[in-house]
């Protein structure tokens, strides 16, 4: 085996090594990390999802609601607006199953 090839294996070798350190203290990073969360800390992410600050393409919940609490009403207005001859009657539809 020449030189070269014995520096090559010895090198793999080192990476090898290397990269079962890393592993581990990736490991031990994500399990401390883990550890560390707590009831606070989920509490208030859920918060700052529900009311914390938001952007247009990011909105947080309350943001959301309310713009379906405005498309509701812009709905309703708008069927206000439509003439009463416009809407259906109030009766039963005539394909709905009658009681007798």
């Amino acid at each position: 085996m020449s030189l070269q090839a014995d520096q090559q294996d010895q090198n793999v070798v080192i990476l090898g090594y290397l990269a079962k350190a890393s592993a581990a203290l990736a490991g031990q990073q994500a399990t401390q990390s883990f550890a560390a969360y707590t009831l606070e800390d989920a509490m208030y992410a859920q918060t700052q999802r529900i009311d914390g600050p938001d952007t247009t393409s990011r909105p947080n919940a309350l943001h959301g609601v309310d713009k379906i609490v405005a498309n509701v009403e812009a709905a309703v207005k708008a069927i206000k607006a439509l003439p009463s001859d416009g809407l259906p009657s109030t009766g039963a539809p005539s394909d709905a199953p009658s009681d007798s």
